[in-house]
């Protein structure tokens, strides 16, 4: 016998509160070890140098190696109980939706993309407190978000609907698929899509080959005049002024450097995240068009996932200066304009392709979104919708925005000739309602 959506979420939502207490316990322990192995380690140390410096540095050296490591194991656990935290979200959401009352946990402020002049946006509830896209929405990503507000304020053709129910008929049983998304995607919903769409779509500064020669040619020289410097070979005037002389090439190149790295800082985790989540679609096997269409947006030439995860590490070698410890190196590296010449590359090949690897990424969440709706509702049907006319059939159609037990079913007939439809009856029984469900 078939699982009931009701019993199927009750039964997972537990599974993923196990769970996640077993996280944060975990996470809670790793947090209390690393406190007790670092004050330890410490006391340990101050008491060693009172007979040995060199016990004092050996036994500072073994703790701090055992904390680092309780910091490494610490931050995973925290990462998997984010993810855990997120299921459990998914299943309580899925849950509220078949208790109408899925506004009463919506984690995002009141949404509203439509302006003032909407031909039906505000007569039909479609955002907001309670609205259709609250009903629908996961809120996985920006993209998906802005997908779905698109597609719920612009009429689609037939072909396109049509390939679209088939994709949702597919994604609608996967239900495991779905929550490993969900995992992937922690996080993502602070993406700074506009701003990743802005930067890939300006013109990266263009480098010289001269720029990038000279660049290697100051780094090798002031490298081997400060070494020449310290092993005596050399006066400290000549190691001087070959830092002066990379100060002032940095100089010079420092507002294209600037301009080719803007954008980037701190984008690391978040670029990681995504690249996460375009592989895991980009390795899903299907079979309706559309979803074959999008993951070959995502797989033609180079893969998206290994693009993004490129320039995640491009992001995350930006943030390398930010210790103290590295400063020194980066200088001497000319770090920077290094690394603007390999994110400038990076622009150039890829860059074109980012959008098209957005706007695929946000139809597939806007498509799990009806899914969702399709598996959470099984009482509900896919319209079959005709090719010529304009006819509407409908038997015992209801407001889904209506709670199950209020919400009362009408047939109605607009036949493809003109026709006039004349509802009548007395106040609060439900004529604007009806009109607003043939809209919705």
């Amino acid at each position: 016998m078939t699982i009931s959506p009701l019993a199927y979420y009750s039964e997972k939502l537990k599974a993923a509160q196990t769970a996640l207490h077993l996280q944060t316990l975990r996470h809670q322990s790793l947090a209390n070890a690393r406190l007790i192995v670092f004050l330890v380690g410490l006391l340990l140390s101050l008491i060693a140098a009172a007979w040995s410096g060199y016990a004092s540095v050996a036994m500072a050296v073994v703790f701090l190696s055992v904390f680092a490591v309780l910091v490494a194991r610490y931050r995973q656990a925290v990462a998997e109980a984010n993810a855990q935290q997120a299921i459990v979200n998914y299943y309580q959401r899925g849950i509220a939706r078949l208790e109408d009352r899925w506004s009463e946990l919506s984690r995002e402020p009141l949404h509203n993309p439509a302006d003032s002049h909407h031909p039906y946006s505000a007569d039909l509830d479609l955002f907001g407190s309670g609205s259709l896209y609250e009903l629908l929405t996961l809120g996985w990503t920006p993209m998906g978000r802005n997908t779905l507000s698109h597609w719920l304020l612009h009429p689609a053709n037939r072909a396109t609907a049509l390939e679209r129910q088939d994709a949702v008929k597919e994604l609608a049983p996967q239900s495991d698929q779905r929550e490993a998304v969900c995992i992937r995607a922690v996080g993502l919903a602070e993406l700074e899509e506009d701003r990743l769409r802005t930067w890939v779509s300006e013109k990266p500064p263009a480098w010289e080959a001269w720029e990038r020669w000279g660049t290697d040619v100051v780094v090798v020289a002031n490298a081997v005049c400060l070494a020449g410097w310290f092993s005596g070979f050399l006066p400290g005037l000549v190691a001087l002024a070959s830092v002066l002389v990379m100060m002032l090439w940095a100089s010079r190149l420092s507002t294209k450097t600037s301009a080719a790295l803007r954008g980037l800082e701190r984008q690391s985790d978040r670029l990681q995240t995504l690249s996460t989540l375009l592989h895991f679609v980009e390795q899903q096997s299907f079979t309706s068009p559309l979803l074959m269409q999008l993951q070959n947006d995502l797989k033609s030439g180079e893969k998206a996932s290994s693009a993004i995860a490129e320039l995640s590490q491009l992001a995350e070698r930006l943030d390398w200066p930010r210790n103290a410890f590295f400063i020194p190196i980066a200088l001497l590296l000319l770090w920077w304009t290094r690394l603007a010449f390999r994110v400038a590359d990076w622009r150039m090949r890829h860059g074109e392709h980012v959008q098209r690897w957005l706007d695929a990424l946000g139809q597939y969440e806007a498509l799990q979104c009806f899914a969702n709706l399709a598996f959470s509702r099984p009482q509900y049907i896919f319209p079959e919708i005709i090719a010529e006319g304009r006819s509407l059939e409908a038997t015992q159609i209801g407001h889904p925005l209506l709670p199950s037990d209020k919400c009362r079913c009408n047939d109605v007939t607009l036949g493809k000739e003109p026709q006039l439809l004349l509802i009548s009856g007395s106040n609060m029984s439900g004529k604007s309602t009806l009109l607003r469900t043939v809209g919705i």
